[in-house]
């Protein structure tokens, strides 16, 4: 079968499910079938081409906002730490610095939880610079004064990370083109999927994320309440006017931003001249000796040397890229002793996802696929989307 052929039959059976998502009239029969049309998109392989199209560009437009934040949040720190520093010369604290500083502290920390945690630990040191000026010392905050003036306060005017501020611009920016562009309509669907179809797996992918990062926490109380309401809407219990995240009326005008594009390019395609596939297109290899995944046409480099923990993983899996591997079995490969405390045991599959994770976003780089592999704490497999025999 010629490519422009498979384009035509992937147009017809994305029209047909498109259709059937729009007709349905409960809320909870709407969102399954959003979650059927996100799983059909990445089971053909033209929609698929495209979706690896829209995630590449999605992880594009996103690497400036995410090189800001790293760079905001080391600035932040070493804020965090010059303010303690200065804490110390203080002879005698009074009860109100101490109770700023140990809200900064437990802020960085992760023990006091924010919606925005860069914000949030901004406010704070804000508190603590508050302090200082009404204890008359506002002069050893002299590194920190903005001449520009651009985040002013009755206190007095203080950056206390130039990374932040441009990094408040650029989410603006992003959050404008997330509007407008197909990549921004398109992440919402696998989202959705998710939460139909697998909500405990993404559970226990936040609990573990948590685990290995106490600020994220935040990220799981939000993931609870999305979770709720899905649920209250497949028991019925909630209203459509009622919902916050999950509304029949948002996802209608992002399921169709994503079709309308799909549509566009897959015609583009069903037009064009007949071709046949390339086998390279269709190989599936990992080089355990180079150390290359051989994966949608590129050779990628997973790691520099051998003893890496995701060459380890998709050496282990690579056996049988067809199965659906258990940690256990993983561990068991890797010459893991049972025996071992327990404690230990649960470090080393631990050490399992994280390899998951880790060579997930390897390939991610390279091909804008983020879920090549389907990672959970208990299990991991390749995507069967992506496995050619």
């Amino acid at each position: 079968m010629t490519k422009d052929e498979i384009a035509k039959n992937t147009l017809s059976a994305l029209e047909s499910q498109y259709k059937l998502t729009l007709e349905q009239l409960d809320s909870w029969g709407f969102f399954r079938n959003v979650a059927e049309y996100a799983k059909l998109a990445q089971a053909c392989a033209p929609s698929k081409e495209l979706v690896r199209f829209l995630v590449g560009q999605s992880e594009q437009a996103r690497q400036v906002q995410r090189a800001l934040t790293s760079t905001a949040s080391q600035e932040l720190a070493q804020t965090v730490m010059k303010m303690n520093r200065i804490a110390e010369t203080v002879g005698q604290q009074t009860a109100p610095l101490r109770l700023a500083l140990k809200e900064m502290n437990d802020t960085i920390s992760g023990k006091i939880l924010f919606s925005e945690r860069l914000s949030g630990l901004q406010s704070t040191l804000f508190d603590v610079a508050r302090q200082f000026k009404e204890m008359g010392i506002a002069d050893k905050l002299k590194e920190f004064h903005d001449q520009q003036e651009r985040m002013k306060t009755v206190f007095g005017s203080y950056t206390f990370s130039p990374a932040l501020d441009k990094l408040e611009i650029e989410e603006k920016k992003l959050s404008r083109r997330e509007q407008v562009e197909p990549w921004g309509a398109w992440g919402k669907l696998p989202f959705v999927e998710q939460m139909v179809f697998d909500p405990e797996v993404l559970a226990e992918e936040y609990k573990a994320e948590v685990e290995e990062d106490p600020s994220k926490e935040w990220d799981y109380l939000n993931f609870r309440g999305v979770w709720g309401e899905i649920e209250g809407i497949r028991e019925g219990k909630i209203a459509d006017s009622d919902a916050i995240y999950f509304r029949r009326s948002d996802f209608q005008v992002i399921l169709q931003r994503v079709h309308v594009f799909f549509k566009n390019e897959l015609l583009k395609i069903a037009d064009s001249k007949p071709e046949a596939i390339p086998a390279k297109e269709q190989s599936l290899y990992f080089d355990d000796n180079k150390s290359i995944l051989l994966f949608a046409g590129r050779e990628i480099k997973i790691a520099k040397r051998s003893q890496n923990d995701a060459h380890e993983l998709l050496r282990t899996i690579f056996k049988d890229k067809n199965k659906e591997w258990n940690t256990d079995e993983i561990l068991e490969d890797w010459n893991f002793d049972f025996n071992e405390p327990r404690d230990k045991r649960k470090s080393r599959q631990k050490k399992v996802y994280y390899a998951g994770k880790s060579a997930n976003k390897i390939i991610a780089v390279e091909t804008g696929i983020q879920d090549f592999l389907v990672v959970t704490t208990k299990k991991i497999t390749i995507n069967t989307q992506y496995l050619t025999d």
